[in-house]
């Protein structure tokens, strides 16, 4: 839930970039999306006097520091996506085209990045493979070679990465950044219903609230819904006036020839 806070670095950014401008409609969206953060940083620290079970660690700092990360990458996150709607849009690069670039680099500077890690020692809790390095990939290979169903999920794995990538690039080139981070934010709803139904972590009402302030401030930034409830009503209002005031001014029929009229 904490990478809601990427729109916040996007409406940010966009101003720097894209010479965008933020009205008091999108700053009253951040104030509501940093109060629903704060929330849910709060709950985080507080789940350790009741949650033993699924907390891999039980420190304040260490929690902390996790969320802190968190909204440090999202501040890259924020960044990268404003960075690719400008380049994007100057350049006039296919979406398709732009992806596959991208699937490309990052093939090679993963596979860089594999092979250093791999010789690259490391202490727990960075690490816990075999020969005590940070990336193992003799562990990697015996994994998948022993498991089918691990070699199917990373296939799709892959193939949802690019697709996911494309359809971003898309809806960035044709909208904009917030629009896209407002999709990839619709992938929280389908990670709640799997964390409820797995019993992975305790729901309780600080959590909605946390939830549901944190997606009012989104939907308030697009105007996803709140403006388009307004609009309806104004023309509800509109349609019975008009109405009220065709029947009382509604003349008697005329009985007179149509070449008279």
């Amino acid at each position: 839930m904490i990478r809601g806070a990427a729109l916040i670095f996007v409406g940010i950014f966009s101003t720097m970039f894209l010479n965008h401008t933020l009205t008091g409609r999108h700053w009253l969206a951040i104030f509501t999306i940093s109060c629903g953060l704060l929330d849910i940083i709060s709950l985080d620290v507080h789940r350790v006097e009741y949650d033993l079970v699924t907390l891999p660690y039980t420190d304040y700092k260490s929690i902390l520091t996790g969320d802190l990360l968190i909204i440090i990458a999202e501040i890259l996150h924020g960044l990268q996506y404003v960075c690719e709607e400008k380049q994007l849009k100057t350049s006039n690069v296919a979406p398709l085209q732009a992806a596959g670039w991208q699937g490309i680099f990052g093939l090679g500077i993963t596979s860089l990045l594999g092979i250093c890690l791999n010789f690259l020692p490391s202490i727990d809790p960075f690490s816990c493979s075999s020969r005590a390095v940070f990336d193992d990939w003799s562990d990697l290979f015996a994994a998948l070679q022993g498991s089918i169903s691990l070699v199917m999920a990373l296939i799709a794995f892959t193939i949802s990465c690019a697709m996911y990538n494309f359809i971003g690039l898309y809806i960035a080139m044709y909208s904009s950044s917030a629009n896209r981070l407002l999709a990839d934010g619709l992938r929280v709803y389908f990670i709640w219903v799997f964390v409820i139904i797995m019993e992975w972590e305790y729901m309780n009402l600080v959590t909605i609230m946390g939830f549901l302030i944190l997606q009012m401030g989104i939907v308030l930034y697009r105007q996803a819904l709140f403006l388009d409830w307004y609009r309806a009503a104004v023309a509800r209002w509109y349609r019975a006036r008009y109405v009220d005031l065709g029947t009382e001014n509604a003349a008697a029929p005329n009985s007179r020839p149509a070449d008279v009229i």
